[in-house]
């Protein structure tokens, strides 16, 4: 079985890896994330048995921690604080979303009420996973916000394309590391590896490591950029890590997911766009246009950090934004039954995400009673 298991991960990352070499030779935007999940997709739609351990998408979302935590430094904090009216536009952006996506949701794809709330939440995939079953919603929700994602991520690789982005704002590592900076990413690595099983909550897996690889930049102790080609191994793995969101979903919820997150993808993100033209004229001065408009995407965390880091917006103030909001997501996803006016006996204000539902989300593990494999805690 082991030996089965292994064989098949091997198969889907070749895959994965193939589709995205094939990928970047044609010029496909965002050729190692999204040609990875293109193939793996492909491959899945043959109907052979695909599988990823979750180590590995882990290792891929620390090294997106690495990479962001290093480029923080004195002047991007100093932006962050300059961007305090983002913070009220990120509440409205919540609040007006989960309102117009939910009555959009509700005629579009049948959604009963409770179900329509959870589908119209602009991220926290995991989440939303774990609340809306404990409440009793649909069980296409959860790929709902998966389909959602993932059409985030075609859509501003195309209009990062369009807008003729500069290059990458994160500098991947051309060269070998010294090896101070070698010893420190791999003191980092383990240390963050381990981290959030023992403090888990949301965005763990990605925070965790943005805080070791910040305090060793700030603290001058080593130069840390990940290689490059450690880098595009991340963007594979991640890439069929999203795939596999679609694994093992039945038929006729799969067409109600594809349904939904269309047109929450749709919904939410006029609204980000909104969002980042009417901020720009305020704070355009501490961000560019493209990193407001994946900060206010609906897309997960590690989508966007990914996104940003290729396409040559801020992955530290996209990851600041995307943080926030999946802390309010958190706040605010156990009070939803009761907030929509559909309570029922054991639901509502006790529908909580306790230690353990949250600590087995940011392990990776499936959501209690999911039909639908988790990989990521966004």
């Amino acid at each position: 079985m082991m030996l089965l298991r292994v064989r098949r991960a091997a198969m889907t990352l070749a895959v994965g890896a193939a589709a995205a070499m094939a990928a970047a030779s044609i010029g496909f935007p965002l050729p190692w994330l999204l040609g990875s999940m293109i193939g793996v997709l492909a491959l899945m739609a043959t109907g052979r048995a695909v599988e990823l351990p979750d180590g590995i998408n882990h290792a891929a979302v620390v090294l997106l921690g690495l990479q962001v935590g290093s480029e923080l430094s004195r002047s991007a904090v100093e932006r962050m604080a300059a961007l305090w009216p983002n913070v009220f536009a990120l509440v409205l952006y919540i609040a007006l979303g989960f309102v117009t996506t939910a009555a959009v949701l509700r005629r579009t794809a049948g959604f009963d009420r409770l179900s329509a709330y959870f589908a119209a939440a602009p991220g926290g995939l995991s989440v939303m996973t774990v609340a809306s079953q404990d409440a009793g919603a649909h069980p296409a929700v959860p790929v709902s916000h998966a389909v959602r994602s993932a059409l985030t991520v075609v859509v501003l690789s195309l209009v990062a394309r369009a807008l003729s982005a500069a290059p990458a704002a994160v500098s991947y590592a051309a060269a070998p590391l010294p090896l101070s900076g070698a010893l420190a990413l791999a003191a980092c690595a383990l240390v963050s590896w381990h981290l959030p099983r023992f403090f888990p909550f949301a965005g763990a897996r990605v925070v965790w490591p943005m805080i070791a690889a910040a305090s060793v930049t700030a603290l001058s102790l080593a130069q840390m950029h990940p290689p490059r080609a450690l880098m595009m191994a991340a963007q594979v793995a991640f890439g069929a890590a999203v795939a596999l969101r679609f694994r093992g979903s039945p038929r006729q919820a799969l067409r109600k997911a594809i349904t939904s997150g269309f047109w929450a993808w749709l919904c939410l993100g006029l609204l980000g766009l909104l969002c980042a033209v009417v901020l720009y004229p305020v704070v355009g001065a501490q961000v560019d246009f493209l990193t407001l408009l994946v900060a206010f995407s609906p897309g997960g965390i590690y989508e966007m950090c990914f996104l940003a880091a290729a396409v040559g917006a801020s992955p530290i103030l996209v990851a600041a934004h995307h943080l926030l909001r999946l802390g309010l997501l958190t706040t605010v996803a156990p009070w939803l039954p009761r907030l929509v006016g559909r309570a029922r006996e054991g639901v509502g204000v006790s529908c909580v995400l306790n230690k353990e539902s949250v600590a087995s989300s940011c392990a990776g593990a499936p959501a209690r009673g999911s039909s639908f494999p988790m990989t990521t805690f966004r």
